[in-house]
């Protein structure tokens, strides 16, 4: 059985700025979080969910520190302080709840839960009302919403203060990919569907493979992206976009045109599909004649 403060620990340990330091009782808390997460949706309980569980929950605080680590010397001062535990506490508790349909009320009960930790843990000096109140809008910032054109919206993003986790929670949500790279597309693509239906057929893990190329479409684009980046980064919002690109865009190149090449590779769907269904990653990029998993011969 996993032991999820212990993974937290490590998650903990990536941190870079050597002069950051994060009180033991975030893993704490946090394992507990997810080993809640893990009692009701991991694959022995009751309503096991594919994606929705306690390993995406670690997976989202591990990323945080990650793109934490790359931007914290541009973080404004004034949101510097406790970024990385308000980071971690948020990726761990950000799906909590995943057993509503209506528009927000999981993140507003995951935000509510985690806010009900904080005060349990009875640590004013740490958790104070302003951590409070950040800890629920980052949260909260990670509610989506899937467009009829493939993109996934995100309603909250540029609502009240630039605090830059809030960017940092939504990107690390949304575009895993970017951090991952097409085996995280892949991943993420067949939890998701595995989630969504019963019984999925290889159709409906092509289709939602095939869906995201719109999506990273619209992830390439430099003006959204500098649009948002200055909203949360206003003095050095060039700076930090250069960061981001050189990070992460060969990530979103590649999976975009991996993405365009399924799309044109209706004759195969079953096939991709199937791949898909049984974890078979690198067979994807063999069956649409473009081995962009496995190296390219010379």
């Amino acid at each position: 059985m996993i032991n999820f403060k212990v993974e937290i620990e490590r998650v903990v340990d990536r941190i870079s700025p050597i002069e950051v330091k994060t009180d033991p009782i975030v893993p704490v808390i946090s394992g507990i979080i997810l080993d809640d997460i893990d009692s009701r949706y991991g694959e022995q309980s009751e309503k096991p969910l594919a994606h929705h569980n306690a390993f995406h929950g670690l997976e989202r605080a591990d990323r945080t520190v990650e793109v934490t680590n790359l931007l914290y010397p541009d973080i404004p001062e004034e949101y510097s302080e406790g970024i990385y535990s308000l980071g971690i506490l948020d990726g761990t508790a950000h799906d909590w709840m995943q057993d509503f349909k209506v528009f927000g009320l999981n993140e507003e009960l995951s935000a509510a839960f985690l806010g009900f930790m904080l005060k349990r843990a009875d640590r004013e000096d740490l958790f104070d009302d302003r951590f409070m109140a950040r800890a629920f809008s980052g949260i909260r910032v990670t509610t989506a919403v899937t467009e009829t054109d493939g993109n996934v919206h995100q309603p909250y993003l540029l609502e009240g203060k630039p605090d830059p986790n809030k960017f940092i929670q939504a990107f690390t949500d949304v575009d895993a990919i970017a951090l991952g790279g097409m085996e995280e597309m892949f991943k993420t693509c067949e939890n998701i569907v595995k989630e969504l239906y019963k019984d999925p057929s290889p159709r409906q893990f092509y289709d939602f493979l095939r869906m995201e190329e719109p999506f990273l479409r619209k992830r390439l684009n430099p003006i959204r992206m500098m649009a948002v980046l200055g909203h949360f980064f206003p003095v050095n919002a060039k700076e930090v976009y250069e960061k981001m690109y050189d990070s992460y865009n060969k990530n979103i190149v590649d999976a975009y045109e991996f993405a365009q090449e399924v799309g044109r590779r209706s004759d195969i769907a079953d096939e991709i599909g199937e791949a898909l269904r049984a974890g078979e990653y690198e067979g994807i990029g063999q069956l649409i004649g473009k081995a962009v998993i496995l190296p390219q011969p010379n």
